[in-house]
C-alpha cells in the first residue's frame, strides 16, 4: 500500500516540476545565444608562395603588413626552407619588395 501511495504522489508532482519558467522539457536550460567570431584587421597581409628555379616553392605566412614584420616573416621563411645566408638575403629582398 505504501508503494502505491508513493507512486501516486510521485506521478502527481511530476507535471508541476516540468513546467518551471525558463526551462525546456526535461529540465535542461535554454541554449546560450551565438556570439560573433573575430574579424581580421585591414592591415593584415595574406600568405604568399614564392617559386625559384631548382627549389620547391617557399611559403611565407601572412601577418601584419608593416615593413619590419615583412622582413622578419620573409627571413624566417627563407631560413626554414634551407636557404644559405647569401640566398636568404636575396630571397628576403625579393620577398619584401614584392
Amino acid at each position: 500500500m505504501r508503494r502505491l501511495m508513493f507512486l501516486a504522489l510521485l506521478l502527481a508532482s511530476t507535471p508541476a516540476l516540468a513546467q518551471q519558467p525558463g526551462r525546456l522539457l526535461g529540465g535542461a536550460p535554454a541554449p546560450p545565444a551565438m556570439m560573433p567570431g573575430p574579424t581580421i584587421s585591414p592591415g593584415y597581409a595574406p600568405p604568399r608562395q614564392y617559386v625559384f628555379p631548382n627549389r620547391p616553392p617557399i611559403d611565407v605566412p601572412g601577418g601584419p603588413s608593416g615593413f619590419s614584420d615583412k622582413v622578419v616573416r620573409c627571413n624566417h621563411a627563407g631560413a626554414s626552407a634551407g636557404l644559405g645566408p647569401n640566398e636568404n638575403a636575396a630571397f628576403t629582398r625579393h620577398c619584401v619588395n614584392e
